[in-house]
């Protein structure tokens, strides 16, 4: 499922409002220190983020009228490959799990200063999913955020998030309704170029998810129809 992560996906559908508070964050200079997004996984916290990203250092490349970015900037290469240097980026749900040296490198390159004269953005996807020790050493960085650092924790809500960090953080909530549910789902699916084969009406979940499964179910090759919860 790694073709599925949210950084490649080109558009966004929904949050004008939200995206529009970010922006006026921005021009009124009051950008929080750590911003948490919470919400049910896969609904499009990630790649609101993303998006996000994509205006504030590829502005000349997005789309701000149809949500959209492109693929063929320098920038989003450097972005999915981890490479942009005002972008640090870390996945708690990846393979390899987040652990407290990843922790402690992070801690060593915010040391640093930025090598571009713009914000330095810190984005921490399922920070539900660290363990107590790296949420007790993220905290301490938090307490003491570089000039130009800013942070911004992705919630899914797994686990209960330290209330340290949450009393630091800025927290925003995502939601989503039927109808936008339903779009954003046909929209990654053509994106992605997969057939729904699991009826999105029968499965009420996050489009994210919904794509994992329908991903799983045709992979394992199972028939939906069958009796599979037996």
């Amino acid at each position: 499922t790694d073709n599925f992560i949210p950084k490649k996906t080109p558009k966004l559908i929904g949050y004008d409002a939200k995206f529009q508070f970010f922006k006026d964050l921005e021009v009124k200079k009051r950008m929080p220190k750590v911003l948490l997004l919470s919400g049910e996984k896969g609904i499009g916290k990630s790649t609101f983020v993303n998006h996000y990203m994509y205006f504030y250092f590829d502005n000349k490349n997005y789309d701000i009228t149809n949500s959209a970015l492109s693929l063929d900037s320098l920038f989003h290469d450097q972005y999915v490959k981890n490479l942009f240097p005002n972008i640090c980026y870390l996945n708690c749900s990846s393979s390899k799990n987040v652990n407290i040296e990843d922790i402690r490198k992070l801690k060593k390159d915010l040391s640093k200063t930025t090598m571009l004269d713009k914000k330095r953005f810190i984005i921490i996807d399922d920070i539900d999913l660290l363990n107590i020790n790296c949420s007790n050493a993220l905290l301490k960085i938090l307490e003491e955020p570089g000039k130009q650092d800013f942070f911004i924790l992705i919630n899914n809500k797994s686990k209960p998030l330290l209330e340290t960090i949450k009393s630091r953080s800025l927290e925003i909530k995502f939601m989503i309704n039927n109808e936008e549910r339903n779009k954003i789902a046909h929209y990654i699916f053509d994106y992605f170029k997969k057939k729904i084969i699991f009826d999105k009406n029968l499965l009420k979940t996050s489009p994210g998810n919904l794509l994992k499964i329908n991903w799983f179910f045709s992979e394992k090759k199972i028939n939906p129809d069958d009796n599979f919860i037996k």
